[in-house]
């Protein structure tokens, strides 16, 4: 398994925005094991979060991200993501795989079905294609900025399914 976090740490969030975008290389697929979004600013809001695949535009005005792995005995990632990304993804044909709203004073956490016992990744888990776009996304502003902290784990799966 070559599992990878993608984090933000105390970061300012006071607009809708992308919070993780992700594309995996030509040569792996990922799979969505974790997410977790709080902040720390004791602002009391209702926001939408999507998770979309599909997009061929990437979002812009965020910063570069290097997926950590858990275990430090792994290759790097193949797997380039941004955070926090003002304007957003868009074009090709994204297609909605989740949505939810998130309780600001109480967090949001999502996992993957019995993740880590299943076997197969098909078994389990948001599976994104080689090369296909994945995006984590804040659906409206906040009331007021938010300190954002927030984790995307994600595991790197051989290219044909399994």
């Amino acid at each position: 398994m070559h599992v990878y976090s993608i984090t933000i740490g105390d970061l300012a969030v006071a607009a809708k925005m992308d919070l993780f975008e992700f594309v995996p290389s030509a040569n792996v697929r990922v799979a969505i094991r974790e997410i977790a979004i709080a902040q720390d600013a004791g602002v009391d809001d209702l926001i939408g979060i999507d998770i979309f695949r599909g997009y061929t535009t990437p979002g812009s005005g965020g910063s570069a991200a290097t997926p950590v792995p858990f275990n430090p005995y792994i290759r790097a990632a193949e797997t380039a993501a941004t955070v926090l990304n003002t304007t957003q993804a868009s074009s090709g044909t994204p297609v909605r795989l989740y949505a939810d709203a998130w309780n600001t004073r109480a967090g949001w956490y999502w996992r993957a079905k019995d993740y880590p016992v299943q076997q197969h990744a098909s078994e389990f888990g948001l599976v994104f294609k080689p090369s296909e776009r994945g995006v984590i996304r804040i659906t409206k502003a906040p009331s007021a900025a938010l300190n954002l902290h927030a984790t995307l784990v994600i595991e790197e799966l051989p290219k044909a399914p399994v």
